[in-house]
């Protein structure tokens, strides 16, 4: 990580850990977004080759940049990003596997876009 990615880095974190103190619902705004994005990453690799590894490493930021952020933002939303990215990490490995048990995670959870364009269980 070069050193504009780590200041930009730092200033997302400031950013965040101080929106999931002030303004909780701002905060959920924000991430919602971001996991979006992450959601958006993941899906890149369902069509062509992949290495779980790499799908699994998006999850691994976001938790990681999540638990930088201070407990009030672990407390609004650590198990859904948890659960979220890791339910489409395990679609999309099970994609190319083809193993019939883990594409049951796929036909049988179903989300809903929230208003604020992130997903929910």
């Amino acid at each position: 990580m070069g050193k504009a990615a780590r200041r930009e880095r730092n200033k997302t974190i400031r950013f965040l850990s101080g929106l999931a103190k002030e303004n909780p619902e701002r905060f959920i705004d924000e991430w919602d977004g971001r996991l979006n994005g992450w959601l958006k990453d993941i899906h890149s690799y369902k069509h062509g080759f992949i290495e779980s590894e790499r799908v699994f490493s998006i999850m691994e930021k976001a938790l990681n940049i999540l638990l930088e952020c201070g407990e009030a933002a672990v407390a609004l939303q650590y198990s859904n990003t948890y659960e979220v990215l890791s339910n489409e990490c395990c679609r999309v490995v099970s994609f190319h596997c083809g193993d019939v048990r883990l594409e049951y995670l796929k036909k049988n959870v179903m989300y809903k876009l929230t208003p604020n364009y992130g997903f929910r269980l």
